[in-house]
């Protein structure tokens, strides 16, 4: 996961969209790339009803970007 994560840092890019099924890992993600992004918004999303899977959906916007954008 980590070779993955330096290789989005490196490219850099305006936004990151990160979809995870395990929310509490997306304070891991975040705390990599914190420095350099911000959370925008999260959405939580139930593609399963009537059961205890649930999706989010992480919008992060580089800090230095020009432009910020919402989805």
């Amino acid at each position: 996961m980590e070779d993955v994560n330096n290789i989005i840092a490196n490219a850099a890019p305006d936004k990151i969209v990160y979809i995870s099924c395990n929310p509490p890992l997306n304070r891991v993600i975040y705390s990599f790339f914190s420095d350099n992004y911000f959370v925008v918004r999260v959405q939580p999303v139930d593609m399963f009803p009537h059961t205890f899977m649930l999706k989010n959906v992480v919008l992060l916007n580089r800090r230095d970007s020009q432009k910020v954008q919402n989805l």
